[in-house]
This record gives structure tokens, C-alpha cells and sequence, in this order.
């Protein structure tokens, strides 16, 4: 913000301007990034309309004012503005707008109790312009009398120009977090949203997406299940999906295009092809993307914190994943679709203490019986399993475990994806990620409606990575010089796939680079 001051007269005769308060700044963090690079934290360094806006010099406490004639008094103790926005009297106003990382001084404009210099009363008027956190806020203060002395501003054109360019905030974009997080707390990012319409048209029952590490398995994963779930309150009623996070995630715009235009996400401007009815399997019409957002029942388990180095500790974290999982669902208990022995029955899942007896039976069938209950629930609503990090165990498995405990591990993961994925009516589709195929562990064996994918298919390898446009887009956005932009490609751009053609049969066979999004972003 800048002190503007203006008028003359105000002042009785021999007295000079009124005292000045100081406020403090601390250096902005990673979380409250100033509004702009170019308001700047050295005052050497500052543009000149800027250092001409300032006062040549602050007051310390117990020091004379800088301006002729004012009283002396001690500055006010330092405030901390991170997170809030500032106004012309230093109090937070409830905005999360950051003040440059630079002192600012303010005119006073309360009585001189002293009486030096004769000081009467000044009159103030103040206007604040407080925009969102992706714009600066602006403050001008026009104050009768000669408070700034010599430091008036002597081109507001220029100014006027320079507050302007600060409305842009600070590039960023989240690097961990799910896509609520992603969508919301960046200033650009990539939209694969067109990964939701691909799965749900797809033929296969099962997906089995196999990624390289860090190419954003789990945030699309995510982002499906956002996209399909149904909001309901605690108990289990539906609720319009309008007013929720995750509607208004898919019905908003986003500074997503080159020259910093807006538009929808790529799913909510498209059209999916939905099956007719159960009974009409071999007819499909389309409908508008987000007729089907907030529609299914989702079941969402990652095993990624089942890892261990035996046997006995991996049960133990599936029991744990389990409880979890059951407990995003603990509406069920109150459900008037479900009888009282299959509400006792989710108590075992959802219970810390129960959940911890349960056996190997009731942990295999755990995912099977809760997409049965869902489907209950819903009055027959087929249900989506996603499973996140499908392999972590096997991997860390075939590593460290001896043979007996490597064969009750995989026997445990069998038993749970079979009976939730194989044969299962009350599937809607299933969709597992991780970062390869395990033939050998025979997992997956018994799933013949299984469609398997890798990197090296270009149908689902064009939603995750980077691809060489998306890294262009990047660059010019955070303003990396091409030199850089060159090395950069140099370097992590080691990822060869082929060119979707919008036909998972005749795919082009351009192949496009890809970047691991961790080491670019």
C-alpha cells in the first residue's frame, strides 16, 4: 500500500506535521507470498515514485519526529501483518492480503496531548480497496494539511500504474496435498480432468493404472473420487451437491490459459457417454459432465501406510486402513435401508477396539461387505472401489519377507481384491493404482475383467507426467528465462510415450516427452 498525502493548511502557524506511526513488516513466508516482485523489501532498491512516497526517515522511540515541528513520542510496538490485511489505523481487517516486507509510515491522526505546536485535530478521510488473495490491496490516504511535507507524490500517473502491476499475486503451485488442495492453493496447474471422462467410458469393470513414481497417481485418483461422490450429512441423508467443495471444484473457473484467461475444467465443459439403464447395456447416450458429478457411492483405501517389514504388522495396518475407511461411512449405522444385525456387524469395522479382533475372513471381505451396504444404503446404487498404492506391501514384500511371511501377505491381498472386485454385483467399477504390475504374486490372477495400463499406453499415460507443453506453460507463468527452460528439458525430460490420437487402437506413433512433475515443479 501507499501513503499518499495531499492539501496544505491544516496546521496552526509555527506548528509543523503530525507524529508518525511505524509499522514493523516481517519478511513474507512460503504461506503469505508478497502481492508482487515488484514491490520490493530494500528501499535502495525501490522504484523512485515509490522512496518519494515514503517519508525520508521514520521515528525511533524517543526521538524527535522527522518533520519540523511535530511532537516527539515513541512509535508504537511492531505488528505482526502476515495473513491480514492492513488499513490505515494498523488494525487487521479480516483479508489475507500481506503488506510489503518494507516499513510504512502513516500519519497520525489523533490530537497532539502535549500541545507542542499548538496541533489541533486534523480531519482524514480513507479509502480501502480490498480485493481477493490473488490481488493486492490498495490504500490511499488523502490527509488535510502538510503532513508529508517535501515528500508528496509528484507522478500518480506512474504510480497509479505501479500499484496496478501488483494485482497479480505470486506464481505458486502445491506440490503435496490432494486436488482440492492443488485447485485451490495454485495459481496454475494441469488439468487432466478429462481423465475422469475417459475411466467412466471405459469398457473395462477394472482398471489397473500402473505409473512411474511422483507422476500424480494419487491426485487423479482423487480427483475421481471428488468428481463421483455423493455429499451426505452424518446421517446418511443426500445433500445438494451445489454447495459443496467438490461441485464448486468442478464449477468454477481457473486461470489456466496462456495469456492468464479463465475458463472451466476440461470435464465440465464435455459430454460423457452413460449407459441407458442396467437393462440396456448396448445403448448409451450423453450427457453434461456435471450431471454426474456427486452421483455414486465411493469407496477410497490406500495402502500406502501398510508397509512394514512381516507379516504380523502389515495385518495390523490393514485392520487400521479398514477402520478408516469403514468410518468415512459410519452414517450407515443410522441407515433405515440396513437391518440391526448389519449395523452391528459395521460396528466390528468402525469400532478402534473391535476393529482390532477382527480375522482374516473379516478383513478380506471388509471392502466387499461395505460396497454391499453402500449399495443398500443408496437404494441400489452400484458402487466405485478405488484403491491407492494397490502394491505397496508386495513390493516392500518381496524384498525383505521370508517365504512363509511373503505367502500370507499375498494370500491376505488376494482375498481382499477378489471378493470386493471379482463377481462383485454391487460394483459400479474398480480402479486400482500403483507403480507396476505384479504377475508373480498372482494378486490380480483371479481378475478376468481387469483392463491393465502402464506409461507405455498412451490412452491413460497422457494424464499423468508432464508433457513438454505443460512444462511450457510452467515456465512461462513462474517467468523461467529459456536457458534455464532449455537445461531444464535437458535434464528431466527422460520419459518417451506415445501421442494419443483419441483412438486407443491406431495410436499416433509420435512419441511426446514427459517430465517427472516432481522434479519440475
Amino acid at each position: 500500500a501507499i501513503v499518499r498525502g495531499s492539501g496544505a493548511g491544516g496546521v496552526a502557524s509555527g506548528a509543523g506535521a503530525s507524529e508518525f506511526r511505524h509499522a514493523r513488516v516481517p519478511s513474507q513466508s512460503s504461506d503469505n507470498p508478497a502481492p508482487s516482485a515488484a514491490i520490493h523489501p530494500d528501499p535502495s532498491s525501490e522504484p523512485p515514485e515509490f522512496r518519494t512516497a515514503r517519508p525520508r526517515s521514520v521515528p525511533s522511540p524517543g526521538r524527535a519526529s522527522p518533520v519540523r515541528g511535530a511532537a516527539s513520542s515513541p512509535s508504537p510496538p511492531a505488528f505482526d501483518f502476515r495473513g491480514l490485511p492492513w488499513r490505515t489505523d494498523g488494525r487487521a481487517s479480516g483479508s489475507s492480503f500481506a503488506p510489503p516486507a518494507w516499513g510504512i509510515a502513516v500519519p497520525s491522526s489523533r490530537d497532539d496531548d502535549n500541545g507542542a505546536g499548538g496541533l489541533g485535530r486534523q480531519e482524514s478521510t480513507a479509502m480501502a480497496v480490498l480485493q481477493s488473495h490473488s490481488q493486492a490491496a490498495t490504500s490511499i490516504v488523502s490527509t488535510q494539511g502538510a503532513a508529508l511535507g517535501s515528500t508528496q507524490v509528484t507522478n500518480s500517473q506512474k504510480l497509479d500504474t505501479h500499484i496496478a502491476s501488483a494485482k497479480k499475486p505470486n506464481p505458486r503451485i502445491k506440490r503435496d496435498g490432494d486436488f482440492k488442495d492443488l485447485v485451490t492453493q495454485s495459481t496454475t496447474f494441469a488439468d487432466k480432468s478429462l481423465f475422469i471422462k475417459d475411466i467412466i467410458e471405459d469398457s473395462d469393470t477394472v482398471l489397473l493404472l500402473a505409473m512411474p513414481r511422483r507422476w500424480g497417481k494419487t491426485v487423479n485418483l482423487d480427483m475421481l473420487r471428488r468428481f463421483l461422490e455423493t455429499p451426505v450429512d452424518g446421517n446418511g441423508k443426500v445433500i445438494d451437491e451445489t454447495v459443496t467443495i467438490n461441485y464448486q471444484i468442478f464449477s468454477r473457473e481457473y486461470a489456466l490459459q496462456p495469456d492468464g484467461g479463465k475458463s472451466l475444467l476440461k470435464i465440465s465443459q464435455s459430454k460423457i457417454l452413460v449407459q441407458n439403464s442396467e437393462d440396456d447395456v448396448f445403448c448409451r447416450h450423453e450427457v453434461d459432465a456435471l450431471k454426474l458429478q456427486g452421483t455414486y457411492p465411493v469407496i477410497y483405501i490406500d495402502f500406502k501406510n501398510c508397509k512394514s517389514d512381516r507379516f504380523d504388522t502389515v495385518r495390523e495396518g490393514v485392520k487400521r486402513v479398514l477402520n478408516s475407511c469403514f468410518k468415512q461411512h459410519r452414517y450407515l449405522e443410522k441407515s433405515d435401508n440396513l437391518d440391526e444385525e448389519e449395523k452391528e456387524k459395521i460396528k466390528r469395522y468402525v469400532g478402534a477396539i473391535s476393529s482390532e479382533g477382527l480375522n482374516d475372513d473379516q478383513i478380506k471381505s471388509g471392502l466387499q461387505f461395505l460396497s454391499e451396504m453402500l449399495y443398500q444404503h443408496y437404494d441400489k446404487k452400484k458402487v466405485w472401489i478405488l484403491i491407492d498404492e494397490y502394491d505397496a506391501v508386495a513390493n516392500v514384500a518381496y524384498r525383505k519377507f521370508n517365504a512363509d511371511d511373503l505367502d500370507k501377505t499375498i494370500e491376505l491381498f488376494t482375498g481382499i481384491y477378489e471378493n470386493a472386485l471379482k463377481g462383485n454385483p454391487c460394483l459400479e467399477k474398480g480402479v486400482l493404482t500403483g507403480v507396476q504390475y505384479i504377475a508373480r504374486s498372482g494378486m490380480l490372477s483371479g481378475l478376468n475383467n481387469l483392463g491393465k495400463f502402464n506409461f507405455t499406453d498412451a490412452k491413460y499415460a497422457q494424464y499423468y507426467g508432464l508433457d513438454q507443453g505443460e512444462v511450457d506453460l510452467f515456465f512461462g507463468h513462474f517467468e523461467v528465462p529459456k536457458p534455464l527452460g532449455d537445461k531444464a528439458k535437458s535434464w528431466y525430460n527422460g520419459y518417451q510415450v506415445q501421442k494419443y490420437n483419441g483412438n486407443y487402437v491406431t495410436s499416433s506413433q509420435e512419441l511426446v516427452s514427459k517430465y517427472n512433475i516432481w522434479s519440475i515443479v
